[in-house]
């Protein structure tokens, strides 16, 4: 399942970067998230796919807002000269200031997994809960 959400994700960062002449765009990803087992994993499986693809990939994680926010760290990723930022927000409802200034510097943002209610988001990147627990059942 992760896999083909990661193709869904650099598909789009493909159609971001414009035409083949272009320099390929650096990405950010900010880890918003816990201690499940499955976001070093997905940190993996994305790194490796921008380095086939010829990108440049700068990580953060932010478990617990402490010692930096989760927003410090957006805002640096986006003060590095990222591209494309993919979130996934410790907290949707506080994602807005990280979207606005993404939004003032041009750069694109992929919420994943963990949908962020804004008008400033790019694209979401996600699956269907219920539906996989009724495969499940």
């Amino acid at each position: 399942m992760p896999k083909r959400l990661l193709c869904c994700i650099f598909l789009v960062l493909m159609c971001v970067s414009g035409c083949d002449d272009a320099p390929k765009p650096k990405i950010g990803i900010s880890f918003g998230v816990g201690e499940a087992k499955r976001w070093p994993a997905e940190k993996g499986y994305m790194e490796e796919r921008a380095q086939e693809l010829g990108m440049e990939v700068e990580t953060r994680f932010n478990k617990a807002d402490a010692p930096k926010t989760q927003m410090q760290d957006c805002f640096e990723l986006i003060d590095s000269g990222i591209s494309v930022l993919i979130l996934i927000p410790r907290d949707a409802r506080k994602a807005n200031e990280i979207l606005a200034y993404a939004k003032k510097k041009n750069v694109k943002v992929i919420s994943y997994a963990r949908a962020v209610m804004g008008e400033d988001i790019d694209f979401f990147v996600g699956y269907d809960t219920y539906r996989i627990g009724q495969s499940l059942g």
